[in-house]
This record gives C-alpha cells, sequence and structure tokens, in this order.
C-alpha cells in the first residue's frame, strides 16, 4: 500500500496529506520516498492535564452519548470522565471500542452503561500503561519531526493568528517539490 501510494503521489506530482496519530510514523517508515512525498497533520491524544483538552474530551464524550441517548446517558457518564480519560489513555479509538463493549453488557442486562458495566470491560491496568507510554514516546517524536506544520494546523483550527515566519512562508510560494527530501523529517536523510 506504501508503494502504491508513492507511486500515486510521484504521477499526480502532488503531496499526500495523512491524516492521524503518531502510527502514521510506522506507515511512513515503509517506504522512504512516501514520506518526501506527505505531509502530516497530527491528530494527538487528549491531555486532560490541559483544561482546553479536558473540555474537548467531555464534548468528544457527549458526541457519543448523542449518538445513543438511551444506552449512554450523558448524566451519569460525564461523572466519570477521569475513569473514561484513564481507561481509554486518551484515545477515542479506545473509547469507542470500551463503551462498544459496555453498552453490549448493558444490551444483554437490559440497562443503560453504568460505572459498573465501564469496569467489567476496561482494559487491564498493564495495557493502560503501556497505552500511555507508547502515546508519550509517539508524541514525542510527532512533536521533534512535524510540530511546524502541525502548529499552522492547530492556528487554523483555533483561528489563532499565525505567527509572522509562517505568513511569510505561506506567502513565497516556495513550497519544496513532491519527492524532495526533507533533512529534518526524514529519517533516511539524516543518516547520510
Amino acid at each position: 500500500m506504501a508503494r502504491s501510494l508513492k507511486h500515486l503521489g510521484s504521477v499526480t506530482n502532488t503531496v499526500l496529506v495523512l491524516f492521524g496519530n503518531y502510527t502514521m510514523l510506522k506507515f511512513l517508515n515503509f517506504e522512504a520516498q512516501l514520506s518526501r512525498r506527505c505531509s502530516v497533520v497530527h491528530l494527538p491524544r487528549y491531555d486532560i492535564t490541559k483544561p482546553v483538552e479536558q473540555g474537548n474530551f467531555q464534548r468528544v464524550v457527549s458526541t457519543f452519548c448523542t449518538k445513543a441517548p438511551t444506552l449512554l446517558p450523558y448524566a451519569q457518564l460525564v461523572n466519570e470522565i477521569p475513569t473514561l480519560y484513564t481507561g481509554c489513555a486518551g484515545g477515542t479509538g479506545n473509547l469507542r471500542l470500551w463503551l462498544l463493549r459496555a453498552g453490549g453488557i448493558a444490551v444483554e442486562q437490559d440497562s443503560c452503561v453504568t460505572k459498573s458495566h465501564l469496569m467489567q470491560e476496561k482494559m487491564v491496568d498493564d495495557a493502560i500503561r503501556n497505552n500511555f507510554a507508547y502515546a508519550q514516546s509517539g508524541e514525542a517524536m510527532m512533536t521533534r519531526l512535524h510540530s511546524g506544520f502541525d502548529g499552522l494546523m492547530a492556528s487554523v483550527f483555533a483561528s489563532t493568528p499565525f505567527k509572522a515566519s509562517i505568513i511569510k512562508a505561506m506567502s513565497s510560494g516556495r513550497r519544496p517539490k513532491p519527492g524532495k527530501r526533507n533533512l529534518q523529517r526524514d529519517i533516511v536523510g539524516e543518516a547520510n
């Protein structure tokens, strides 16, 4: 698949944009030329130690609850936000799967999801610790490799003003040609 995407970028002479989290790094490492034909928009895990992200995580939980209000009563689950965050390691994919499993138990018992259902389907503590450790190392790597572009995209979505250096780079129109090596980003380039 990586080779096919590389060829797609070459044939169309375009830069591919990947949306996702730090697991994209492994995908980009399959094909060195693919990493030079891609720009990455990083979607980090939520960090509820930051007030803004705590509100965002709560909105994610609310969104899941609005899709199945009878099964996932927001009024009850809002009190379990710390448990939900810890149990999913800040990842919405983990949260979705966890709520689905807990919802299955609740349906069998003809009730709505409660804390006891969540605790029955919670990942084991070692798995949660491993997820947090994996996330921290991945987030550090993504920050180091792609922080400039992430800052630009975060500014766009947060409606905050751009830094003067970003505006200057955008207005210069000097975008690197697809396939050109970026020494700050490409691990292969650093080895030479």
